[in-house]
């Protein structure tokens, strides 16, 4: 069993530590909250949740009108329905992803079919009875150590959480077994690492857009001296809801963008016009801008230079627009 709550004596039981885990989920769902939801705000798999729900229900434990929305929208379980979940290498300790998805290929069950009939009391004796094919002397275990290790070294980085139960689905290995192996250690040690390496990255993201700030001030004060540029109180109150850089500082960030994308280089002579220019979204201290650059017209000018017009889109790091406008230049043929 993973869940905690024991389909013979009807109890909850402390199992593998999970017991707190399935009150929590108990909880939200009782609230309201779907299962999508919970995963999200646990930062659990949406497959180890969906199976805590199906068994929660079958079990009848949820409110009353989820209970029912699992019988009423759930077909009768099959007769064979152990035989179903026999006919799969798995055991309890398979990760859930990969168990549904081995049924999935054979029954095509969606996934809260699976998580329903897996609450069933005899697929669980089953899967209880059954020894875990991961106790046999399996060759992966022989690097096991140097395999746990890169992957957590990997993860140190990315936004995934780093947890023990993250590092056994990805390996494909038990979490008992990652324990017996000593490396419920090595996976804490670099969950406190990866903490410290995202308090300093948000500690320079902090300094970067205080630094940003500064800047965007310093600009407006002697070329854009307006309010929303200059004044915290102010813009707080209205509708930005902070500092927002100037319009005549965004057009010359992406005209510098422009310059370092290196298209021309030194065949550029000089600049001609700049038309059909948008300021479509406020940047703020923290944006992160990219220019994408189009090449929309070209025509002769002289014997040895000609016109390139290039459409400038600006965008901040959440992939919106903020800024457009065509840029006409000479160029040397």
């Amino acid at each position: 069993m993973r869940y905690g709550y024991h389909p013979v004596t009807e109890e909850w039981q402390e199992i593998h530590e999970q017991i707190n885990m399935i009150l929590d989920i108990l909880k939200m769902a009782s609230e309201g909250g779907t299962r999508c939801q919970v995963a999200t705000k646990l930062r659990k798999n949406i497959f180890y949740v969906s199976e805590v729900f199906g068994y929660l229900a079958y079990r009848k434990l949820l409110p009353e009108q989820i209970n029912k929305s699992y019988t009423t929208d759930i077909k009768d379980p099959p007769e064979n329905l152990l035989e179903c979940f026999q006919s799969i290498d798995c055991s309890w300790r398979t990760y859930s992803e990969n168990r549904y998805k081995k049924l999935k290929e054979r029954y095509e069950w969606p996934l809260v079919t699976y998580s329903y009939y897996y609450a069933n009391s005899e697929v669980q004796k089953y899967f209880m009875l059954k020894p875990s094919n991961l106790k046999k002397p399996l060759k992966k275990y022989l690097q096991i150590n140097q395999v746990v290790e890169k992957q957590v070294s990997d993860l140190v980085m990315s936004e995934t959480k780093i947890t023990l139960e993250q590092i056994a689905a990805t390996v494909d290995i038990s979490e008992t077994t990652l324990r017996n192996h000593g490396l419920a250690e090595v996976v804490r040690k670099q969950q406190e690492r990866q903490i410290s390496l995202h308090l300093d990255r948000e500690e320079r993201c902090l300094r970067q857009s205080f630094d940003n700030e500064l800047i965007m001030r310093k600009f407006a004060s002697e070329f854009d001296p307006q309010y929303m540029h200059l004044d915290e109180k102010k813009t707080q109150e209205g509708m930005f809801g902070g500092i927002i850089a100037s319009g005549i500082q965004t057009l010359a960030l992406t005209f510098k963008l422009w310059v370092e994308c290196g298209l021309y280089g030194e065949d550029v002579v000089a600049g001609t016009a700049m038309d059909n220019i948008r300021f479509i979204k406020p940047v703020y201290p923290d944006d992160e801008l990219h220019v994408v650059v189009e090449v929309i017209n070209l025509e002769d000018n002289r014997k040895n230079t000609g016109i390139v017009t290039v459409n400038l889109s600006t965008f901040n790091h959440t992939t919106q627009k903020i800024f457009e406008g065509d840029l006409s230049v000479i160029i040397k043929k």
